[in-house]
């Protein structure tokens, strides 16, 4: 859909990336190599759009066990898309458009607006006007999410909740801001599922 679905946003492609290294993070042995190749997925996403770095915080919770050795092995890992971009622009003497394109205006778009709850209200608004069916499963996901909480740990709905302090650092409410709140919504309500039937096994 054109609201929703517009190939063009950010979001969307940072989106893989971050789905990607969540992925090997959460199936494969948590090696120094392997977290070196998360932090450079991660970081690929993080030169897409800046803000998803928000977002990516909320896998630190997915490390087991070293998290601190662990965390700068993701932090190396990420820093190599950086330190390669940079050179490139800075070999083809745009060092300043790279700088304002990738920080400075990023990290100066949330002074022109300021907070509001109607940010998240106007949100909720479009999209029942926009799909009434899928405003409803998004309302029956939410609830159901919330039903299952205590059958799964924290890690599973940290991203849900960086995914929307993204929303709200941002503060403009544009569509494409929810769409990493949007995926983690059901994610979060998939993995939840997946413990709870697991419990209900195991009882």
């Amino acid at each position: 859909s054109t609201p929703w679905g517009t190939a063009e946003y950010s979001e969307v492609f940072s989106l893989f990336f971050i789905v990607l290294g969540l992925n090997i993070l959460s199936t494969n042995k948590q090696s120094f190599v392997n977290l070196f190749m998360v932090g450079l997925i991660f970081g690929i996403s993080i030169m897409i759009n800046i803000g998803s770095a928000i977002v990516i915080i909320g896998t630190v919770f997915f490390l087991e066990r070293n998290i601190i050795n662990k965390s700068i092995y993701l932090l190396l890992g990420s820093t190599v898309p950086l330190i390669l971009l940079t050179y490139f622009y800075h070999s083809r003497e745009l060092s300043k458009i790279f700088l304002e394109t990738t920080f400075y205006i990023p990290l100066n778009y949330p002074s022109s607006s300021t907070f509001s709850p109607k940010i998240l209200i106007d949100f909720l608004r479009s999209y029942f006007e926009f799909n009434k069916l899928l405003y409803l499963i998004m309302v029956l996901a939410f609830i159901t999410l919330l039903k299952q909480i205590r059958f799964a740990s924290f890690k599973i709905y940290s991203l849900l909740v960086t995914s929307l302090i993204f929303v709200f650092i941002a503060l403009h409410g544009y569509y494409h801001h929810y769409i990493f709140f949007i995926f983690f919504l059901t994610y979060s309500m998939a993995v939840s599922y997946t413990h709870l039937r697991a419990h209900e096994t195991r009882g």
